[in-house]
C-alpha cells in the first residue's frame, strides 16, 4: 500500500488507515528529509525499537534514526539510500511478524468497516 498523508502532522485516524506503512517523518525545519542509509533491506525482521535507517533534515548533517514501531519485517523500499521524500510520503511498507518469546504486543487491530 503506497499512501501519503496531506497533513502536517498524522492524526490518528490517517495513521490507522495507512497499517504497515513508515511514512516520512514530520520534521519543522524542512519538508523534505534524505534518506542517508537503510540499516535493514528488504525480508530482515527487525525488533520493535531497533533502528531501521538514518536521515538528514533538509541541508542539515545532523544523522537522525527512525526506529521499528513494533516487530516486523521489512517489505518494499519506495525511497532508496541517497534520495530524497517529502513529508507525509511513503518510504516502506511492513509486514507485522510475530517474533516467538517477543513479549511485545502487536498495534490494536481496527475493525473492518461495514458497508
Amino acid at each position: 500500500m503506497v499512501a501519503t498523508v496531506r497533513s502536517k502532522v498524522p492524526t490518528e485516524a490517517e495513521l490507522l488507515k495507512a497499517r504497515n506503512v513508515l511514512f516520512v517523518p514530520y520534521n519543522p525545519d524542512s519538508d523534505q528529509i534524505r534518506v542517508e542509509r537503510w540499516l535493514k533491506k528488504k525480508g530482515d525482521t527487525v525488533l520493535r525499537g531497533a533502528p531501521i535507517l538514518e536521515y538528514t533534515v533538509g541541508r542539515s548533517r545532523d544523522i537522525r534514526v527512525i526506529t521499528a514501531p513494533y516487530d516486523l519485517t521489512i517489505g518494499f523500499i519506495h525511497v532508496e539510500y541517497w534520495d530524497n521524500a517529502e513529508v507525509g510520503q511513503t518510504l516502506a511498507e511492513f509486514i507485522q511478524t510475530v517474533i516467538p518469546g517477543s513479549t511485545v504486543p502487536l498495534p490494536a487491530q481496527m475493525a473492518p468497516r461495514r458497508r
